[in-house]
């Protein structure tokens, strides 16, 4: 399926790191104040349509196509740090990015902010989002949605939860669709 070519407006045209939302920490891409929404090509329009139902700018949400975030992905794996290979929980998330980029999703990176937040954790159950990451200063939250599914082995380990699983976020009160 090709892409909606009414969305081909948002996609980025460069990678460049010198953008806030293309910004790397320790060599791995680690875009700060921004959510990054993984679904399939199918489900793009949905998403947008909910962020921007729930007032967010058009200018705040950038798509990337698989080829895209397979660069970014590789970039991380090449660049990173002592740091972030010795912890890796970083590269470990660029391995689950680069599966589902194998498996066709495209990617939103959405601008985050205070005001926002309600909105990013709904999109997730609202828009058959496949896997939802918050990145903050000092940690990367996971944002809910209705069904995790996530293509390949686990890079995470043997302790980690079924790659196919219904979602362990809090979804009660505004949150539910």
């Amino acid at each position: 399926m090709q892409a909606d070519s009414s969305l081909d407006h948002l996609y980025a045209r460069s990678l460049d790191g010198s953008e806030d939302r293309f910004h790397h920490r320790n060599g791995v891409f680690y875009p700060s104040g921004f959510a990054l929404i993984a679904l399939k090509e199918e489900k793009l329009q949905s998403a947008i349509d909910v962020l921007m139902e729930g007032g967010l700018p058009e200018g705040e949400i950038t798509l990337l196509r698989p080829e895209q975030m397979h660069q970014i992905t590789q970039q991380s794996q090449h660049d990173a740090g002592l740091l972030s290979r010795i912890v890796s929980a970083e590269l470990k998330q660029m391995t689950v990015l680069e599966q589902l980029a194998g498996a066709g999703h495209h990617f939103l990176l959405v601008r985050s902010t205070d005001q926002t937040a309600d909105l990013l954790h709904t999109v997730g159950a609202r828009a058959g989002v496949s896997k939802g990451l918050l990145f903050r200063s000092l940690a990367v939250e996971e944002l809910p949605v209705d069904k995790e599914t996530i293509p390949g082995t686990s890079p995470f380990g043997v302790n980690e939860v079924i790659r196919t699983q219904d979602s362990d976020a809090d979804m009660s009160g505004e949150h539910r669709p």
